[in-house]
């Protein structure tokens, strides 16, 4: 007698689990994505620029391109800008082939010198892409507008995206004739700052500083979103 118990009581225990998840399995799942978005005013812009110069020899273009970095740096001293809000992206040096009849020809060197400018006064901008093409600089690679702080900003879009996940799950599961239960799992996918600036360099027959358009910039936010249903 007391060895059948025995038997019954462990046979309950190894069942339970196992009734468990069964349990879990009866319901359906609805996977559902949400996106959402809103949108800022740029309070910082960075601006690269700086200087491509061919030589005949790798000293000469070095030389050159270096002689006019620092007549930009100089510029860019005399208008406001710091030592702190410039850094160094981009030094190479590289040999020029010149291609024909199936040979190459070594035609000189180019130097190039790079700078990354961060400011958050936008007014500026134009003035400072000038006065260093008028130091010598001949090129300006990128102006991206963005924010110093998108948290709270991401933190909307993704408030939204959730809202917008939930609805989805909501219509899904009144045509289906389900029940939402709860939710098993959210995924961030994460939230994106995109601008949406325009630059435009002013022609050489204009007056005045280079005019520069930001305009929006835009904050996405995407999740996953499951819910369990009956």
């Amino acid at each position: 007698m007391l060895k059948t118990f025995a038997c019954l009581f462990l046979t309950l225990i190894l069942l339970s689990p196992v009734q468990a998840i069964a349990s879990k399995t009866d319901l359906t799942q609805i996977i559902v994505t949400g996106q959402g978005g809103v949108q800022a005013t740029a309070d910082l812009v960075y601006i690269t620029l700086g200087v491509n110069q061919t030589e005949g020899s790798a000293k000469q273009a070095q030389e050159t391109a270096a002689k006019k970095m620092y007549k930009i740096l100089e510029k860019l001293d005399l208008i406001g800008i710091s030592k702190k809000q410039i850094e160094t992206t981009r030094v190479n040096l590289a040999p020029q082939y010149k291609y024909e009849g199936g040979q190459s020809t070594l035609t000189g060197y180019s130097a190039e010198n790079l700078v990354k400018i961060t400011i958050d006064n936008l007014d500026q901008v134009g003035n400072i892409i000038d006065s260093a093409i008028a130091a010598g600089a001949n090129k300006v690679n990128n102006i991206t507008f963005t924010l110093k702080d998108s948290s709270a900003h991401e933190n909307m879009a993704l408030d939204m995206a959730f809202k917008e996940a939930k609805a989805k799950a909501e219509s899904l599961a009144a045509v289906a004739g389900l029940t939402l239960v709860k939710i098993s799992s959210i995924q961030e996918a994460g939230a994106t700052v995109r601008d949406d600036a325009r630059a435009f360099m002013a022609s050489k027959e204009s007056s005045g500083s280079t005019p520069v358009v930001p305009g929006k910039i835009d904050v996405v936010g995407n999740v996953t979103v499951i819910y369990e249903c009956k």
